[in-house]
């Protein structure tokens, strides 16, 4: 929901994902903006499958970086498919040094949720 109690379009979905999940480091925002059983590819060898599996990777990465921005470089929309190219920047939680790394992430998202999402990130980077 926005903030006038409207369905979010689904950029403001998506700065919102990235700003509650990454950001502010808010699990609930997870199991509220994705799907049950809603696939996501590219971030590990498998898929996640649903909030319960993208919360056990955002932890785990969540454990690796702290004080997170995400810069949306470009953004493309057409029915329910949408695409980000992302620019994230954070600290390393162990050195404090910065670390940088772009992203692409290619998604269906349909009544307020996240359905699929097909994902490219630069962890060489990070």
């Amino acid at each position: 929901m926005n903030k006038l109690g409207g369905i979010m379009n689904k950029r403001e979905l998506l700065e919102t994902w990235y700003r509650r999940v990454w950001l502010e480091e808010d699990l609930t925002a997870v199991d509220e903006l994705l799907a049950e059983k809603a696939p996501s590819h590219g971030l590990e060898k498998t898929p996640h499958l649903g909030p319960k599996d993208f919360k056990a990777f955002t932890v785990a990465m969540l454990q690796l970086i702290k004080d997170t921005q995400i810069t949306i470089d470009d953004y493309m929309e057409s029915g329910e498919q949408v695409s980000v190219l992302m620019n994230v920047q954070a600290k390393c939680r162990k050195t404090d040094k910065p670390v940088q790394m772009f992203g692409l992430a290619m998604c269906r998202i349909s009544d307020g949720k996240i359905r699929h999402a097909y994902n490219y990130a630069d962890f060489i980077g990070l």
